[in-house]
């Protein structure tokens, strides 16, 4: 991740998230997930994004289940994931004082034991 902008910012659950400009890879409005039974508590479900079909999950493991307003697409290494967002607030210059999104670490929640 680098230091520079631009920055993603978005909310889920309260809380104040960015992504650097290089790991996204676009938004989808309103999407329709698909539950999963058994699935880890971070991954709301599923949703289709241009062809694919990528897990749809709360960043920073939570398991928010309100509403999701969108889903930001982002890569982590050769992988795509969803991550739900009550709002997408647009571009800043830096994270400021959102916390900050490691694509690894979100994909490692869709792999996490259920609890």
């Amino acid at each position: 991740m680098t230091a520079g902008g631009p920055w993603l910012a978005f909310t889920h659950g309260g809380v104040a998230y960015a992504l650097p400009a290089e790991g996204l890879r676009g938004v989808v409005p309103r999407p329709s997930a698909a539950r999963v039974p058994g699935a880890p508590p971070a991954v709301l479900g599923l949703v289709a994004w241009r062809g694919r079909v990528l897990p749809l999950v709360a960043p920073a493991g939570g398991g928010h289940r309100g509403s999701v307003a969108a889903a930001v697409v982002m890569a982590a290494g050769a992988a795509l994931v969803a991550v739900a967002a009550d709002r997408v607030e647009g571009w800043v210059p830096g994270p400021g004082a959102a916390r900050v999104l490691v694509p690894a670490e979100v994909l490692a929640e869709c792999r996490a034991p259920g609890r």
